[in-house]
């Protein structure tokens, strides 16, 4: 096993990377090193492979400040580090994502069926042939056609993992990385990284819950508080979405695709879009999304709704919601 520079174990089996600075640096350091007699940080694991990984992040920032304290003691132009932005640690990131999606099951596996918002007590006491709903829990025909979508995102979950694609995550991992600040490029090697950790989550999320078979799964703990990004799920509910104005409505319907039929390159998409994100109140790019295959007719109601989910859309629909669909009744125009 080779050995990492400037990485020494603690006591406590953690790693941590420290190389000294020479007295006629010190001064030269940028923050927060300056003056310090050594630039250090923990690589926060105590497995030798996830630590050869972190010492090569912390190793391309450490040798950027280096270098930047090198030129400024030669009098030259000091240019902003080059060094790629780091990762939280790889546990951290999967831990988080697991505990989500399994946050998200449990939550749908005891009140997530959509007929308990559709309508209520009195409403479905007008159709007595419909399916009896417990007051929390899943019905029967709803815990099949779950665990058919299960199956399903979970095939392509896979399929995407053995060829290294995180593509069917990419909503979560831009989430994530606006989290933390990161401002990196798709094609960056860092993105690519951070993809296939919350996809190597997702496919143990789906394949390892046993929720569906009747086992018993404890849901771990997220990482403490400032260490490691909320992803996924919540991170879209907590997008701030301001509700137009009546000079917004005005100036969206005014143009020349609602006043003169005018058609741009998107063809009817430039006409439909905005008018389905009003009355169903869905995301845009859901919307945008869509096939004719969506629209269906829930057999018990009649209520016709946009089925916002993984069938007919690949890849793309998966963004919509993790765990499953989403219906989003659909409004008459009157």
């Amino acid at each position: 096993m080779s050995r990492l520079s400037y990485v020494v174990r603690l006591p406590s089996g953690v790693y941590y990377f420290r190389r000294a600075i020479p007295p006629a640096l010190r001064s030269f350091m940028p923050d927060p090193w300056r003056g310090k007699t050594a630039w250090k940080e923990s690589l926060r694991t105590s497995d030798y492979p996830a630590a050869k990984k972190a010492h090569a992040r912390v190793w391309q920032r450490c040798s950027a400040d280096f270098d930047t304290a090198e030129r400024a003691k030669r009098g030259e132009p000091v240019r902003p580090s080059e060094a790629p932005p780091s990762l939280p640690p790889d546990a951290d990131i999967q831990d988080a994502v697991l505990a989500e999606l399994l946050t998200a099951d449990e939550a749908e596996r005891a009140v997530g069926d959509a007929r308990r918002q559709l309508q209520d007590t009195a409403e479905r006491a007008q159709w007595p042939d419909l399916v009896s709903l417990p007051r929390r829990g899943m019905a029967e025909d709803h815990y099949h056609v779950y665990g058919i979508e299960l199956e399903e995102e979970l095939r392509l979950y896979r399929v995407a993992l053995s060829r290294a694609d995180p593509r069917p995550v990419d909503a979560e991992c831009r989430a994530f990385l606006r989290e933390h600040r990161i401002l990196i490029g798709s094609t960056s090697d860092t993105y690519h990284e951070a993809g296939m950790l919350i996809l190597k989550a997702t496919v143990r999320a789906f394949d390892d819950a046993g929720a569906q078979a009747g086992e018993v799964v404890d849901t771990p703990a997220p990482p403490a508080a400032g260490t490691a990004a909320k992803l996924t799920v919540n991170a879209k509910a907590r997008e701030e979405r301001q509700p137009f104005t009546s000079a917004d409505l005005a100036a969206i319907f005014g143009t020349g695709v609602y006043r003169n039929g005018d058609r741009p390159a998107g063809g009817e998409a430039a006409y439909w879009l905005p008018v389905l994100a009003l009355l169903t109140e869905a995301r845009q790019g859901e919307l945008a999304q869509l096939q004719v295959g969506h629209a269906v007719r829930d057999p018990e109601s009649g209520v016709w709704h946009l089925h916002i989910g993984t069938s007919g859309a690949g890849v793309a629909a998966m963004a919509g919601r993790r765990g499953g669909w989403r219906g989003t009744p659909e409004r008459s125009v009157g």
